[in-house]
């Protein structure tokens, strides 16, 4: 299983049952900011870099149609090992073996 930027061992109703799952699992690989109680239940975690050390679009539709669209410059340099998520996955499907333009 494959878990970006969440924690549903912890955030899930029945969290427990959840963890159990996990642990039935072949494979865990978890990409987030923090070492989350789902992350302590993968075989990989993959840092990722969090939304003050990358650039960042968010999209705002308060008054359709003016939408408002907001690009955020990194604020702090990454932390050591830590790579933005389109890195990593990009890094990814290249040793994979999928063509990904430079």
């Amino acid at each position: 299983m494959w878990i970006d930027s969440a924690n549903p061992a912890h955030s899930l109703t029945d969290s427990d049952s959840f963890r159990r799952a996990l642990a039935a699992l072949d494979l865990v690989v978890v990409v987030d900011v923090a070492f989350t109680e789902t992350a302590r239940h993968a075989d990989y975690v993959l840092p990722a870099a969090s939304q003050f050390e990358k650039w960042e679009m968010t999209f705002f539709n308060t008054e359709f149609p003016c939408n408002t669209v907001q690009l955020r410059p990194p604020v702090l340099d990454p932390l050591p090992g830590t790579l933005p998520e389109p890195e990593i996955y990009a890094r990814l499907l290249r040793a994979l073996g999928v063509w990904i333009p430079n």
